[in-house]
């Protein structure tokens, strides 16, 4: 199974759950347009069965410069930063 299944798989039993999904991309070196494409369609069904999904940390120059690249005007899905 390719990464990106592995990674839809885990979206949707995550989501399924009904629990809020955080994720931390903190260590990040790169992300592809298929994990964002991922992320994005993961946020709309988070959003649509009202469970929260957010990214929780800084997002990493690489994890901002595919936003980016990939002609997003932001990421796909709300980011929250605590200062720590």
């Amino acid at each position: 199974m390719s990464a990106s299944a592995n990674l839809q798989k885990a979206f949707c039993e995550a989501l399924a759950s009904g629990k809020e999904l955080r994720i931390n991309l903190e260590g990040a070196a790169e992300l592809g347009i298929t994990t964002l494409q991922l992320l994005w369609a993961a946020g709309q069904e988070a959003a649509a069965a009202g469970v929260g999904l957010v990214v929780a940390g800084r997002l990493p120059e690489a994890v901002t410069g595919a936003v980016r690249e990939a002609g997003l005007a932001k990421f796909p899905i709300p980011v929250e930063v605590r200062e720590k």
